[in-house]
């Protein structure tokens, strides 16, 4: 079986999807694209913002806590997407009756509940550890693969409107696993916490199993020249590579201050209540990207992404210079409105020309790839804002430090256009079948 034999094949099998949901991609096949991703934001909200540290700072002396915890959680993060690669590549040549992507959600969902049963009965910190990093095994490999299904079943000409309901699903989640997973730890239910994020996750993996269908491919379509995971990752186009540096910049920049808001709010603007303000700059910014990624996503269908895109890093380096100078509660939450938008607007246009710069097949190691961007960019931003904060901290002028990491994060966004610039988009138009 040939290269070219193999592609038609996909083409042909992505048609169908394409043309079994009608003309326009149906409400009731967008929600049930979208559901996985509000599981995943919400399962990773609530424990990475709550349940893991407080396990940590129970089981670990308070003057190694913050040394533990950085270097857990980026080897932890790097383990994640490494599995998220592997898995999406090994899905596209998958030949499970049932479709390529489902039976790799159906095993990483399970996988991820067990995991945080062994988080929930851990005694001391290496076990908790090993549950962080199973649980990041686990759920990369269903995330892995289902970002696949976004370049398998929609059309070209629906993909922003596609990205767009992903996005408004994945800051749902974000929103509902901070508030909820905070109030149940927060009033002493950490048990009901874990319990009912492992079937948050479940259930949205049922949902997806059962009300998405996918064509499988035959056997002798498999892998039609040998290739191995490295040889499958070699074919991805340049453009992709170039866009997942964007990327990663631009993500580098809305994560550098994830560990040290709080800390922020209270040195810097001397908030007296510092943990409702953080709350409601969260909200602030969630609540903005929630209502601005599917106008952004039809938009782009339109118009195309790449323009979209450096919109959004445009609003970002504004945002983290508003927040560099801001003096007033009002100010920040302003820059947190603007950061919204920009973060709206990014995931769900970088996520579509992501999706459509995957070749014929490859959904899963294209979507793996991009996704890097993002477990990178959470992986280091700790440290480089720390970095940044420890060396200028007693600076005249900056704001104990804080100025300096915003006005790095805006340069982020500045480099993250210098890079996407590069980018050849596609006509937005149908792929070729």
């Amino acid at each position: 079986m040939n290269s070219y034999k193999f592609q038609k094949n996909f083409c042909d099998v992505k048609q169908a999807n394409s043309s079994s949901q009608g003309v326009g991609i149906t409400k009731s096949f967008l929600i049930a694209l979208s559901i996985y991703m509000l599981a995943d934001s919400f399962l990773w909200n609530g424990f990475n913002s709550i349940i893991y540290p407080k396990g940590a700072k129970a089981l670990v002396p308070a003057d190694q806590l913050s040394l533990v915890m950085g270097i857990t959680a980026f080897v932890g993060v790097m383990i994640g997407t490494a599995t998220g690669i592997i898995s999406g590549t090994i899905s596209d040549r998958a030949t499970f009756k049932m479709g390529r992507r489902r039976p790799f959600m159906i095993l990483g969902a399970v996988m991820a509940a067990a995991s945080l049963m062994l988080v929930r009965y851990a005694q001391d910190f290496t076990l908790l550890f090993v549950g962080f990093v199973l649980l990041q095994i686990s759920e990369n490999i269903a995330t892995g693969a289902y970002f696949g299904l976004l370049p398998d079943l929609v059309p070209t000409e629906k993909t922003g409107l596609a990205s767009g309901v992903i996005s408004l699903f994945q800051f749902i989640g974000s929103l509902l696993g901070f508030v909820g997973i905070g109030y149940l730890v927060g009033t002493g239910y950490t048990d009901l916490a874990i319990v009912s994020a492992s079937a948050v996750v479940l259930g949205a993996m049922l949902l997806t199993v059962f009300a998405i269908k996918e064509h499988p491919i035959s056997r002798e379509d498999q892998n039609p020249r040998g290739e191995g995971i490295v040889d499958s990752l070699r074919k991805l186009p340049k453009d992709l590579l170039v866009l997942t540096s964007s990327r990663f910049f631009a993500l580098l920049g809305t994560n550098v201050l994830n560990f040290f808001s709080l800390y922020y709010v209270s040195d810097v603007l001397g908030a007296q209540n510092p943990e409702f303000l953080v709350a409601a700059l969260g909200a602030a910014v969630l609540i903005v990207a929630m209502l601005s990624g599917i106008p952004a996503g039809l938009f782009s269908d339109r118009v195309g992404r790449k323009r979209l895109t450096v919109l959004s890093c445009i609003l970002g380096a504004v945002a983290m210079v508003v927040m560099a100078f801001a003096s007033s509660v009002l100010g920040l939450i302003a820059a947190g409105s603007i950061l919204g938008a920009c973060m709206g607007i990014f995931m769900t246009t970088s996520l579509a020309l992501s999706s459509d710069l995957s070749p014929p097949g490859m959904g899963g190691a294209t979507m793996g790839i991009s996704n890097f961007a993002m477990g990178g960019s959470q992986a280091v931003s700790s440290g480089i804002a720390g970095l940044i904060l420890q060396l200028t901290q007693d600076i005249p002028g900056s704001g104990k430090g804080y100025r300096p990491v915003f006005l790095f994060a805006a340069f982020c966004f500045v480099v993250s256009i210098a890079i996407v610039l590069r980018v050849k988009e596609r006509i937005q138009q149908p792929k070729p079948l």
